[in-house]
């Protein structure tokens, strides 16, 4: 067995250190084999980009020192994992974080990952989903869901906040299949104006024998 674990909202503001080198710490005992950051990754959340890109319009040298301390220092040199962000691939145009992300891929640190990487056979992680109105008026796992069916894939979204798991059935002609939905909460103690809900702290693992995904969960902080 194999995990996989999705760091979500990361956020390199002063108050939100204390949260994110907890999580990063329980990532580090997991020892998985891959370790990917997906929804909004800020340096100041009242930074970030309105154009809906993984990212802020501007990083300050301290948060980039902060990613280096806190992620790349711990996961990659330390711990020797693989890390990806998803969601850069095909932003790098308007992104001005974007040369950054590049900067500690071409060290061989980070990986820059499309909007849609695909973990496994039926398995994807988004960088951004498509439904922001829904996440504040549904249950943990249900936004999920809906990306799920949208893509006719089981998914983990990092960008609602919300921190659970949606399992639902899916009969065809002659046939039946498991679609999941996960949603992996958030790393940052503050919110996007547009958010009017307590994000739920934690992130997400996926359990893989193979490469097949056998379990998908939620770790609360």
């Amino acid at each position: 067995m194999s995990f996989v674990a999705v760091l979500p909202n990361l956020s390199f503001a002063d108050g939100d250190l204390e949260i994110l080198a907890t999580a990063v710490e329980r990532v580090r005992s997991l020892a998985p084999r891959m370790v990917l950051l997906t929804g909004i990754l800020s340096d100041a959340v009242r930074d970030q980009c309105r154009r809906g890109c993984l990212s802020t319009c501007s990083w300050e040298p301290t948060g980039l020192r902060r990613f280096q301390d806190l992620i790349v220092q711990p996961l990659v040199v330390e711990a020797r994992m693989s890390v990806g962000v998803v969601g850069l691939v095909g932003h790098g145009d308007f992104c001005p974080c974007r040369p950054m992300i590049s900067d500690w891929d071409g060290r061989g640190a980070v990986e820059a990952l499309p909007p849609v990487f695909d973990i496994a056979p039926g398995w994807c992680v988004l960088g951004r989903s498509g439904h922001p109105r829904l996440h504040r008026d549904v249950g943990p796992g249900v936004a999920g869901l809906v990306e799920a069916r949208r893509l006719s894939s089981s998914v983990v979204v990092g960008d609602t906040g919300r921190l659970g798991v949606g399992r639902l059935r899916v009969v065809g002609t002659g046939s039946e299949r498991l679609l999941v939905g996960v949603e992996a909460g958030a790393l940052s103690s503050r919110e996007p104006v547009d958010r009017r809900r307590r994000s739920e702290f934690g992130f997400a693992v996926l359990t893989l024998d193979g490469q097949s995904v056998v379990d998908a969960e939620c770790r609360s902080l």
